[in-house]
């Protein structure tokens, strides 16, 4: 990360720049397009032990070439109820199966995850995803990565 001062004309702003500001802004437009209210990188989200998370997935954020691992931050490990969390197995049954083309499968718990949660905009981004691909398969080296073309 770098600050300094940023601007052209008549318009300058002392601001910090590069990867380390980026990145955070990338995740938080993701949190927007998946509805979720808090994400954080793999590499944070394991040095928060007592936070309950669930692995939503791994992306290429706009602008970067490398995936990052994605995970929801739900609460704290001591306040999650038992149906939430029998619905977040299911999502990351879901995910896992999504990572292998197994479309059916995937939707099927993402399916359940709606039913135990009522709401719940990951599942139905991934749904969406799952009845795109079906028509229209990935490529074979494709690893499960969702790349992001729009902000």
């Amino acid at each position: 990360m770098f600050t300094g001062t940023v601007g052209a004309g008549e318009f300058y702003t002392y601001t910090p720049v590069g990867d380390i500001v980026n990145t955070p802004t990338r995740i938080e437009n993701l949190n927007k397009k998946l509805g979720t209210r808090l994400l954080a990188t793999q590499l944070v989200a394991k040095d928060l032990p007592d936070i309950f998370s669930r692995m939503i997935g791994s992306f290429q954020l706009i602008g970067k070439t490398r995936p990052v691992v994605v995970y929801e931050l739900l609460g704290r490990e001591s306040e999650v109820d038992a149906i939430c969390r029998k619905a977040i197995r299911k999502i990351s049954h879901g995910v896992g199966c999504f990572y292998t083309r197994r479309w059916d499968q995937a939707e099927e718990s993402f399916q359940t995850c709606l039913q135990l949660r009522g709401k719940d905009e990951p599942s139905h981004f991934y749904l969406s995803l799952c009845s795109h691909f079906r028509s229209h398969p990935p490529p074979p080296d494709w690893q499960g990565t969702i790349i992001l073309i729009t902000k």
